[in-house]
């Protein structure tokens, strides 16, 4: 959030500007987990791999067959460039607003 000031007024706006920050997400079938890493659009290889130690980090605690870490499928891939159009409230279905483009 950003927060703008006017004289005599202060609002807090969200920050609309794409942040450089890649998710790593464990997704289940069933038992067998796999890595899902996403990354900004545009973002080099070798700043990918820089995220090597927070996957064997994760890895750790998962196990694909009962020995050892094989078996655990690892995707890597950009995010996409999402417009979020509209959000709704699930509970009174009143419309939170629409946003730009989001990452």
């Amino acid at each position: 959030m950003t927060t703008t000031r006017d004289p005599g007024r202060t609002a807090t706006v969200p920050d609309t500007a794409p942040a450089h920050v890649a998710s790593i997400e464990v997704l289940r079938d069933g038992n067998k987990p796999s890595i899902r890493v996403t990354v900004p659009a545009g973002t080099s290889l070798e700043d990918t791999f820089r995220l090597q130690h927070k996957i064997t980090e994760i890895s750790r605690h998962l196990s694909g067959c009962t020995a050892c870490n094989s078996g655990i499928p690892l995707f890597i891939r950009e995010a996409d460039l999402v417009e979020r159009v509209v959000r709704v409230d699930l509970k009174t279905l009143a419309e939170l607003g629409a946003h730009g483009p989001q990452h």
